[in-house]
């Protein structure tokens, strides 16, 4: 709701929300502490996932959001993600106020293979612990999508771990796929 939404970027911002509070109660809070960020330098980011998927009282919040603060020296940024598919769902008033789009697109078979194995080194881990075939079922329920490929890798590293596994194979990466409940469809939206 659109009032989640509000207490979620107060929480975010420090101001103290009560979880009583009403939207009219929220905003001053938002505005307030926005205006503190701004008097000292801080940048503020908001990061809004699946912003096609709030409902239209939610997406009216965030372009009041968007114009709290239009002073550039403000360093006030939204940052909302969206399949491109799904654009027509965005308020008009929020899509005239995107000042820089980027369409991802999927990764090849070889870019998944060189995220995961990035990932683990950046984390210690220089020997290879996915198999080859895993390697694969990852990229293919995935779709590519790099975020899910981060996702399915990091549920079947722990899958693998409770197994007490020295490599994940294939059967671990579709088990860990099988319990995000994703379907297939859902886990190859380009987001």
């Amino acid at each position: 709701t659109a009032r989640e939404l509000l207490f979620r970027v107060a929480e975010g911002l420090d101001a103290s929300p009560d979880s009583a509070d009403c939207q009219m109660k929220l905003w001053p809070r938002i505005e307030d502490a926005l205006a503190e960020n701004r008097w000292q330098g801080i940048a503020t980011l908001l990061v809004v996932d699946d912003a096609d998927e709030l409902g239209p009282d939610s997406q009216q919040q965030l372009v009041r959001l968007a114009r709290l603060e239009s002073d550039p020296a403000a360093r006030w940024t939204l940052l909302l993600t969206s399949s491109p598919d799904s654009l027509e769902r965005l308020n008009s008033a929020l899509l005239h106020l995107i000042d820089l789009r980027i369409d991802l697109a999927r990764w090849s078979a070889d870019d998944t293979l060189g995220s995961v194995q990035n990932a683990l080194v950046e984390a210690g881990r220089y020997e290879p612990i996915f198999t080859d075939r895993a390697l694969d079922a990852l990229h293919d329920l995935t779709r590519g999508v790099p975020r899910h490929v981060a996702r399915l890798a990091d549920f079947a590293l722990l899958a693998g771990a409770g197994q007490q596994a020295n490599r994940v194979d294939a059967t671990m990466v579709e088990q860990a796929f099988a319990e995000t409940k994703w379907t297939a469809a859902c886990a190859g939206e380009a987001r």
